[in-house]
């Protein structure tokens, strides 16, 4: 058993069945649970969203993308230009939601190239209007396309894409396992 305090934790998520969550304080901070112990990883003001593939640690910052070697400490930032919400690494990939454009982008895990990206404004399933979140789940991509009410499942191996409804919901997150598609909403 653990105690965190009363910090404000905003996200929680699991890697190789290791617990890391953000505690936004000033400044926010990464931890940790190994071996029952807690452990910070990183620490930096105004981390919107993490990410970890590998030995790589992946946040948004300020409108950038940090890929930051935990082994090394060795950091590298890629500015983006626009409002960015989530980020995501699977299959040495990186996801980034990136609301203003409604886009979705997909960087390689080392940050030098854009591998594609999908979205512009609009409501057609190939478009976003706000996308806020993203989720992985068996070769699926799961967008939480907010202002259109909608999640976007897109099929990574073949790019097909479905929609799923939300009751005129605003989604903001999404996540996703072998029996459900959970949402929040606004």
């Amino acid at each position: 058993n653990i105690n965190i305090g009363k910090n404000n934790t905003n996200i929680a998520k699991i890697f190789d069945n290791t617990l890391y969550f953000l505690m936004k304080n000033n400044p926010d901070v990464i931890y940790k649970i190994e071996n029952n112990e807690l452990k910070a990883v990183y620490q930096k003001e105004n981390i919107t969203d993490f990410s970890i593939l590998g030995n790589n640690l992946y946040t948004i910052e300020n409108n950038t993308i940090n890929k930051i070697d935990l082994t090394t400490n060795k950091s590298k930032v890629k500015s983006i230009e626009g409002t960015l919400n989530s980020i995501l690494t699977e299959n040495s990939n990186v996801y980034v939601t990136v609301s203003s454009q409604n886009r979705l982008v997909i960087y390689d895990e080392i940050l030098e190239k854009e591998v594609n990206y999908y979205g512009s404004s609009g409501a057609e399933l190939d478009r976003y209007n706000a996308p806020m979140s993203i989720a992985y789940y068996e070769d699926k991509v799961y967008i939480a396309d907010s202002n259109n009410n909608r999640i976007i499942e897109q099929d990574t191996t073949n790019n097909s894409r479905k929609e799923i409804k939300t009751n005129d919901k605003s989604p903001i997150d999404v996540v996703v396992n072998d029996s459900y598609v959970y949402i929040v909403d606004s």
